[in-house]
Parts: structure tokens; sequence; C-alpha cells
């Protein structure tokens, strides 16, 4: 009898450390997945400051003019051997393993995203430095950071990257709703500027 009830003891400790073991493992996952998201983000409005220093770059050697898209920009001599805008890295002894082409590549890749081979949308096509300081280059695409549950984020969360022009272009974190009207803002802008819509 004494067995029986030891033996049930036991199973009913594994029953219960399973329980709130499983329960700790969900709570800490979600809270893991909830910072990599983040981080995620952040990332994407790190790589999308890099872009926009390298959108200065070209525009130094192209009479204030921004290129035509990414590819234009990527390729550029100016850009491609840009000293301090970005590092490439290097293995223990010193030696680049990744060529600057293959990192400029990499800044068009959101860190959470692995559906895209890129993951920025590139709006700033006829756009000069001297242009209005409220319009868009290029900005993060709403896809890039779909999280399963917005619950542990708030309704609020800012986690999408816009680069906005200027002659230091600089970047803001907006929500999805933001986004949307900040391209409908940017296209007036644009219209009363007499620039192509986008």
């Amino acid at each position: 009898m004494l067995k029986k009830i030891l033996y049930a003891s036991v199973g009913l400790l594994v029953l219960v450390l399973i329980f709130f073991g499983y329960a700790f493992y969900r709570v800490v996952n979600k809270r893991f997945e909830v910072s990599y998201f983040l981080l995620s983000a952040q990332a994407c409005r790190t790589q999308l400051e890099g872009i926009g220093q390298l959108i200065e770059v070209y525009r130094s050697t192209h009479d204030g003019n921004s290129p035509i898209d990414f590819n234009t920009l990527l390729s550029d001599e100016s850009v491609v051997s840009a000293k301090g805008v970005f590092g490439v890295p290097k293995n223990g002894l010193g030696v680049e393993y990744r060529t600057r082409q293959e990192r400029l590549k990499e800044m068009l890749v959101c860190t959470y995203d692995n559906k895209h081979a890129c993951s920025y949308a590139y709006i700033g096509s006829g756009i000069k430095a001297d242009d209005p300081n409220d319009i868009i280059l290029a900005y993060e695409k709403p896809g890039n950071h779909v999280f399963p549950s917005n619950k542990e984020l708030g309704n609020n969360a800012r986690y999408l990257s816009v680069l906005f022009n200027g002659n230091d272009p600089r970047v803001r974190s907006v929500t999805n709703e933001e986004l949307i009207e900040l391209i409908k803002t940017n296209n007036d802008i644009r219209k009363e500027h007499g620039l192509t819509i986008k």
C-alpha cells in the first residue's frame, strides 16, 4: 500500500513538474520571440540609416541626385569604394571574408525576413537632396515583421522604419497605419512640387 502511494506521489510530482516546466518554457519562449522581433526591427532601422548614408555618398558624386533604384546605388563605384560607411566583417587574421558588394546586398535584407531578396521599398528616384525633407526615399515593407501575436507589443508598436529625404537622410519608426498615411502625405508633397508620385 505504501509503495502505491509513493508511486502515485512520484507520478503526480512528475506531472506537476511537466506542467509548470511547459508553462515556464512558453513564457520564456514568448519573451525571447518578442525580444528577437524588437531587435530585428531595430536592426532594420540601423540598416536603413546605413542606406541613407550610402545615398548621401551617391549624391555627392551625382550632383545631389538620388539613385534610380537600389541596384544603381549598390553598383556605383563611389558607393562600393566608400570608406567608413559600414564595416565589412573580417576573420581572426583581419582578412575580409565577404566582399563589400556582398555586404551591401546584405544591407537590403531584414534579419527577420527570410522570404525576400530585398526587404525595403525604394521610392527615391528623381529626388534631390534639396527637395523637401518630408519626402520618403525608402521604407521597410510591412510584411517584414509579422509577429504571431502583437498583444505583447501593443497596438502602437512602432516597428516599421521609414527613410526621409534631406541633406542628412533620417529614419523614423512608425506603425503600419502611420506608414499608409505617410505614403499618402508623401504623394501629396510630391504632387505639390511637381515630382513623380509613387
